[in-house]
C-alpha cells in the first residue's frame, strides 16, 4: 500500500505542474517521474540543464507545498537523447 500514495503524487505532480511550478521551471522543464522521492524531470538541452540546476531545492519545495507534503526530497534534471 505504500506504493499508492507515491504513485498518486507522481500522477498529480504530472498532470497539475504548471500549477505547482512558476518561472523557468514551468516553461522549461516537464515531470517524468517520482521514483523513491527524486522527482526526474526532462529538460530540452544543456544549457536549460545548467540554467536549472541550481534550483532544484527550491523546486521541490514548491511541488512539496502545492500538494501539501513533503513527497520530493530531491530532483534530477535530465535531457532526452536524440
Amino acid at each position: 500500500m505504500m506504493g499508492v500514495p507515491r504513485v498518486a503524487a507522481s500522477l498529480r505532480i504530472r498532470r497539475e505542474w504548471r500549477d505547482l511550478v512558476s518561472g523557468d521551471w514551468r516553461d522549461k522543464a516537464r515531470p517524468m517521474v517520482l521514483e523513491e522521492g527524486c522527482l526526474v524531470v526532462e529538460v530540452r538541452s544543456q544549457m536549460d540543464a545548467a540554467l536549472l540546476r541550481y534550483g532544484t531545492a527550491a523546486l521541490a519545495e514548491q511541488v512539496n507545498a502545492g500538494l501539501g507534503s513533503r513527497v520530493v526530497t530531491s530532483v534530477k534534471i535530465t535531457i532526452p537523447r536524440t
